[in-house]
């Protein structure tokens, strides 16, 4: 919810002389907020995208160097994406494997 894992990847690869071309997807419209701010506070910039992984138009066009992300985990079954990663607790990892794969 609050890019974080993209953007400390951002701000390594940049101090390290790395062009960085940031791309943020949160399945939570919320989240547009705190990424905006860390974007601001870090002195970066990035493009978010609400939708559920790489189901959203923004997200299935890129093709990317890397593909970060902080899943949910815990083993729960439910409704809301964010909160439950399944009955192994691996249902969003594998949905970002399996997505992440075609564009890298």
């Amino acid at each position: 919810g609050s890019g974080v894992q993209g953007i400390s990847a951002a701000r390594h690869a940049r101090e390290r002389g790395f062009t960085v071309d940031l791309t943020l997807v949160d399945v939570s419209a919320r989240a547009q907020r705190f990424v905006a701010a860390n974007l601001l506070l870090n002195g970066l910039e990035g493009k978010f995208v609400h939708g559920d992984l790489f189901d959203v138009e923004e997200a299935r066009a890129g093709s990317y160097d890397l593909v970060l992300a902080n899943p949910p985990f815990w083993p729960a079954e439910g409704d809301t994406l964010f909160q439950f990663g399944g009955s192994d607790g691996e249902r969003v990892t594998r949905q970002i494997v399996r997505g992440a794969l075609p564009r890298l």
